[in-house]
């Protein structure tokens, strides 16, 4: 079982560490506390969550965009 702190989580997979904290405290992800405080996610969890998680594009008004 691999696991990963909330940074290295952040780095790989492009969240943002507001996300990562919210997926723990919500158990939409394994995690626990090693013995210095720091969270340790299940890589496993975190592919399975990537996959289903659906990224919003933003509209082309939202970004300014001209036709």
């Amino acid at each position: 079982m691999q696991v990963l702190t909330t940074s290295e989580a952040v780095r790989q997979f492009q969240m943002h560490p507001a996300t990562v904290l919210r997926l723990i405290l919500t158990q939409r992800v394994s995690a626990h506390k090693d013995a210095n405080g720091k969270w340790l996610i299940r890589r496993s969890d975190l592919e399975r969550w990537n996959k289903q998680r659906i990224r919003r594009t933003p509209k082309l008004e939202e970004v300014g965009a001209t036709a």
